[in-house]
C-alpha cells in the first residue's frame, strides 16, 4: 500500500500538466466463448490500444516496483464466479527509468484476461478496470479507469428465463376494459355425507374462473394483502359450523383450474 501511495504522490505532480492532454487508452471487450452452458469457464478479454509514445503497465509487477498494476474489479453477481486474477497476455519487459526497475508493460497494444465460471443463464457481468499509463518522453504517469459491461455471452440450457405462453398473455380487449366490477366466477354447491339430525356433512363449493383471472384460496399467510375466500352463513338453529372453509387445491388458483372449497357443518334439527 505504501508504494502505491508514493506512486500516486508522484502522479499528482504530473496531473496538472496533463489535464488538457487527450485520453491515453482505448478499450474493447470480448470473450473466449460467446455461447456457453451453466458450469462452463470462460475468459473475459480486455484489449487496449495505447496512444503513441505511451505504455500501460501489466497486471503483474515486482513487489518493490511502485508502478500501479492493471486490475479488474467485477461487480459481484450470483450469475458468475471469479476464478483467479486478471493477467496480461504476453506482456513485454523493460527497465523502467521512472521507477528504476524492471516492469511488465504493453506498448501500442495489449490484452488482459479474467476467467469466470458461469452459474446462471441470466448472466450479468460488469465492472471497472484500473490501470496506469506512462511516457518516457516527459516522465509523466497518469492513473486510468474504464467501466465495462459484458452482455454478449449467451448461456444455453440450464435455467430458463420465465416467458409468457399464449395462454398467459391477456388479450388486448381484456386489457382495455379498465376498472370496474364484473362477474368472473361461477359457483356450484354440493354436499358430501348424509343429511340427518346430529350428523355431519361437508358443503362443497366448486368455482369456475374466467380465462386470465384467478381466485385466492382460503388459507393465506396472516400478513398477506389479498382477501382470502370465506363463507358467511346466516344465523339459524338448524346447523352448527364445525370447521372453517378449507381448500382442496393450491393457495392461489390459476385461471384454468376449478378449485373446490369445503365447509363442515353439523345438523341440529330436521
Amino acid at each position: 500500500m505504501r508504494k502505491y501511495l508514493l506512486s500516486l504522490m508522484f502522479i499528482g505532480f504530473a496531473l496538472s500538466a496533463f489535464a488538457q492532454f487527450k485520453q491515453t487508452t482505448n478499450w474493447t471487450f470480448d470473450a473466449s466463448q460467446k455461447e456457453v452452458k451453466i458450469g462452463d469457464e470462460v475468459e473475459l478479454i480486455f484489449k487496449v490500444n495505447v496512444i503513441k509514445d505511451w505504455y500501460i503497465y501489466s497486471s503483474n509487477q515486482k513487489e518493490d516496483v511502485m508502478a500501479i498494476p492493471a486490475t479488474a474489479e467485477l461487480n459481484a453477481d450470483p450469475s458468475f464466479e471469479v476464478i483467479g486474477k486478471l493477467y496480461g497476455v504476453n506482456p513485454k519487459y523493460k527497465f523502467d527509468s521512472i521507477w528504476g526497475d524492471t516492469v511488465e508493460y504493453f506498448g501500442a497494444k495489449g490484452e488482459f484476461r479474467q476467467k469466470i465460471k458461469v452459474l446462471s443463464s441470466n448472466l450479468r457481468i460488469s465492472g471497472t478496470l484500473d490501470f496506469q499509463t506512462c511516457t518516457d518522453i516527459t516522465g509523466q504517469c497518469v492513473p486510468g479507469e474504464q467501466d465495462f459491461v459484458i452482455d454478449f455471452i449467451k448461456v444455453a440450457g440450464g435455467e430458463k428465463e420465465p416467458t409468457e405462453t399464449p395462454a398467459q398473455a391477456a388479450p388486448q380487449d381484456l386489457l382495455n376494459q379498465g376498472p370496474g366490477v364484473r362477474k368472473v366466477t361461477s359457483w356450484k354447491l354440493s354436499k358430501e355425507g348424509t343429511a340427518e339430525v346430529g350428523g355431519e356433512i361437508d358443503l362443497v363449493f366448486n368455482v369456475e374462473v374466467d380465462d386470465y383471472w384467478y381466485i385466492y384460496s382460503s388459507d393465506l399467510a396472516p400478513d398477506a394483502s389479498p382477501f382470502p375466500a370465506k363463507v358467511t352463513f346466516e344465523e339459524t338453529d338448524g346447523f352448527e359450523v364445525i370447521q372453517p372453509i378449507q381448500k382442496r387445491n393450491s393457495i392461489i388458483f390459476s385461471m384454468k383450474k376449478s378449485p373446490t372449497f369445503l365447509e363442515k357443518v353439523s345438523l341440529s334439527r330436521e
